[in-house]
């Protein structure tokens, strides 16, 4: 069994199955709407990382509210539009 047999992680290229036709990529690809097909280790690494940025981005909204509420007279259409881009990005689901 040759290394072109597996379907490999997109990411960190481990072996994640057997694939002896070498046409089940394109399968999963097709079944799974995803051009990344990963492992659990770097599916969870992934995930950790979204995690931390929705955390980063609330932390910015909370800023941005503050700054907001603390100099209401510094504050222009831009300070909306940021606030806006903020709160759709949060509205989206983790999947």
């Amino acid at each position: 069994m040759a290394l072109g047999d597996y379907i490999l992680c997109s990411k960190c290229e481990c072996k994640l199955v057997y694939d002896g036709r070498r046409d089940g990529r394109d399968w999963l690809e097709e079944r799974f709407q995803t051009r990344s097909l990963m492992c659990p280790d770097c599916l969870a690494a992934l995930k950790a990382e979204r995690d931390a940025l929705r955390a980063a981005l609330e932390h910015a909204k909370n800023g941005l509210l503050w700054y907001q509420d603390r100099y209401p007279e510094a504050t222009d259409g831009s300070d909306d539009e940021a606030m806006g881009r903020i709160n759709a990005a949060l509205a989206k689901e983790p999947t």
